[in-house]
């Protein structure tokens, strides 16, 4: 077979209807492309990529199992497509060259950088007409599949407003040390394993070891402490043990510890080998860029790592979601609001982020003892929306205030009459009440 009927039968085993976005026309040979022509046709009709049987009885065969992902053929036919597109311009070249004609060279140089350039353009152009459709074909069906348009991010509220995680999302969750963040970023990983994701959690910070424990509290509502020192009643034990065993009838949750040196490369490297539904990095902050450099700057550091992240969600569809620091004119109270110039030192976040979501501490009297979550970027939806949430360890408790809790804050803020404070409880009404 040739490279360009190798992709074709890539894409079929794989059942990929999806890498009809990534693969342009111009890179198959002329008896390929009526092969791609009807295979991508038949998609687009049917819903679903035809068998070999079905293209034989059309008039067209040569296809066959292949080793290899499309991904790996796809490269293949750009890589001949560019080489045929020199080769092809490249007696014309040297017949100018020796006849010393500066506009024939300029000329001839012309069409070869037009066929290598749109041979690489193809990855970012799309007609819209293409893209509706592609759409179309994403898009839930409401009598089918209610619930989210992505991955749930865990807390009831913010996936309301931002309709979850997305492929090729960044979601941030920033606060100042201390404040919980990787908490909020372990209940967020949690939730959407326990919906039926496949999740890696990377942590820069802490061991493989302490995140198992941190996601077994939330899992079994234990204190955390009690889980690691072992002081679990005999009488619960049994029960404790059980609901741990249920581990088993879940999707996979993979644990990565980062020991403040991993890449964003070496992430992908996991991503591709195990292709989770959504990757979750605690202090993403810490990751190193993949370029190392001994004369940039911290914020230069952070900005190239995050953009890094960011790539790895586009190239893989995969939502990302990482805790960073807010800056350290963020104090840990209510009265401020925190902005997208607060983040980790750099701007990029904020670039980047589909959605950002600020910790701080909750309101008085629990202010301790809970977090409020501000959903302050959303891609496209409102900003400035609390979230509410518990946050003991006594007893497991990261869930939502309930009405009447929030209710209860409120008559307890009555006197207050802090700007901030009243605007917090004017949201509250407009959201929960």
């Amino acid at each position: 077979m040739t490279v360009g009927l190798d992709l074709i039968s890539a894409v079929m085993q794989g059942n990929q209807g999806n890498a009809f976005r990534d693969i342009a026309e111009n890179i198959f040979l002329e008896d390929e492309l009526r092969i791609y022509q009807f295979v991508k046709n038949h998609f687009r009709q049917h819903g679903v990529i035809p068998n070999i049987e079905t293209i034989e009885a059309n008039g067209m065969g040569g296809l066959g199992e292949v080793p290899e992902p499309y991904t790996y053929y796809l490269e293949e036919c750009k890589i001949r497509a560019v080489y045929n597109g020199v080769q092809n311009n490249y007696e014309s070249l040297r017949s100018s060259m020796d006849s010393r004609d500066r506009e024939g060279m300029v000329s001839v140089l012309r069409d070869m950088l037009h066929t290598c350039t749109s041979i690489n353009i193809q990855d970012d152009l799309m007609r819209v007409q293409d893209e509706a459709r592609e759409v179309l074909l994403s898009m839930p069906n409401p009598l089918r599949d209610a619930g989210l348009l992505g991955i749930t991010l865990g807390f009831p509220l913010i996936d309301t407003i931002t309709q979850g995680a997305h492929g090729g999302d960044v979601v941030i969750i920033a606060g100042r040390p201390n404040i919980g963040k990787s908490w909020v970023l372990l209940k967020s990983a949690y939730e959407a394993w326990r919906d039926g994701n496949k999740v890696l959690l990377v942590s820069m910070e802490m061991t493989k070891r302490q995140m198992t424990q941190r996601l077994m509290a939330l899992h079994t509502g234990i204190s955390p402490n009690l889980i690691r020192t072992g002081q679990i009643s005999t009488n619960y034990l049994p029960i404790f043990q059980n609901q741990i065993y249920g581990f088993d009838n879940m999707e996979d949750l993979h644990l990565m510890s980062g020991n403040f040196k991993k890449t964003a490369a070496d992430i992908d490297v996991i991503v591709q080998e195990i292709e989770p539904d959504i990757v979750y990095i605690d202090a993403g902050y810490l990751i190193q860029p993949s370029r190392q450099s001994n004369n940039r700057q911290r914020r230069e550091t952070i900005a190239e790592s995050m953009e890094e992240l960011k790539g790895l969600a586009v190239a893989r569809d995969v939502p990302v979601v990482s805790s960073v620091q807010f800056n350290r004119n963020v104090k840990n109270n209510t009265k401020g609001t925190p902005d997208l110039s607060n983040i980790a030192e750099t701007d990029v976040i904020g670039q980047i982020a589909s959605v950002v979501l600020a910790i701080t501490h909750g309101l008085a009297p629990q202010k301790k003892s809970s977090r409020r979550l501000r959903v302050i970027k959303n891609r496209e939806g409102e900003v400035d929306i609390d979230y509410f949430m518990h946050f003991k360890f006594d007893r497991m408790n990261l869930d939502a205030f309930s009405t009447s809790e929030l209710e209860d804050i409120r008559h307890n803020n009555l006197d207050d009459d802090d700007d901030a404070n009243a605007e917090s409880r004017n949201r509250m009404e407009r959201e929960y009440m």
